[in-house]
């Protein structure tokens, strides 16, 4: 009975929970599955492009300053502007700012007249508030704004720039000059012209004080 009960004891399964040393080992090895390394950090790209990048140039001066020379001393003309004079290139640092404008807006380049008239409210600070009343606006009522032909972007930036002169550089009570020509300029067929002439006008008709009652300051 004995014997018996000890063959029973040695067939039957281990309980639950108890495995034999060397099985548990081999199992484990061969269902628990390698975890892969983690990926190494890669560099920040945009870091290191900034390292790198080059910086940024700086802005260069705008080459029409007042005191009578067209171009600072040292700086070098646009290809739009050096291709458009019909004068040598030693002239351009000598020519005075009046002249200067005059020779690019009397070119056929339509580039070059765009260029011209986008400087049109340097020009006039380099000339002072007497002389862009008595040359320089009477020159583009003629050649500019009384023009037929001229073109509409050329009239755009004009407008643009007679609103941008009073009352920075002409003051309210000599400003009504300038509304001749904006008259002109907003009675063009070009829609977005005539908006921009219009704008100006309402930027200036406001600070015109006396002259508009016949005050002698609007000589």
């Amino acid at each position: 009975h004995k014997e018996a009960i000890s063959k029973k004891t040695m067939m039957s399964p281990p309980p639950p929970g108890q495995v034999d040393g060397d099985d548990d080992a081999h199992n484990m090895s061969s269902t628990t599955p390698l975890r892969p390394s983690p990926p190494s950090p890669s560099p920040n790209t945009e870091e290191t492009e900034g390292a790198h990048a080059s910086p940024a140039p700086h802005p260069q001066p705008d080459p029409l300053i007042p005191g009578g020379t067209a171009l600072i001393p040292g700086t070098t003309p646009s290809l739009t502007l050096a291709r458009s004079l019909p004068l040598p290139p030693d002239a351009l640092t000598t020519i005075s700012p009046m002249d200067l404008f005059v020779s690019q807006v009397s070119t056929f380049s339509s580039e070059a007249r765009v260029d011209a008239m986008r400087r049109l409210s340097v020009v006039a600070a380099a000339m002072g508030p007497d002389a862009t009343l008595s040359t320089l606006l009477p020159y583009l009522a003629t050649n500019v704004a009384m023009n037929d032909d001229e073109e509409d972007e050329v009239l755009l930036l004009l407008a643009d720039q007679l609103g941008n002169l009073v009352p920075g550089l002409i003051p309210g009570d000599r400003a009504l000059p300038v509304l001749p020509l904006l008259e002109r300029i907003a009675s063009v067929e070009e829609t977005v012209v005539r908006d921009r002439a219009v704008e100006s006008i309402c930027k200036i008709v406001p600070v015109l004080g006396g002259a508009v009652g016949g005050g002698g300051g609007a000589a």
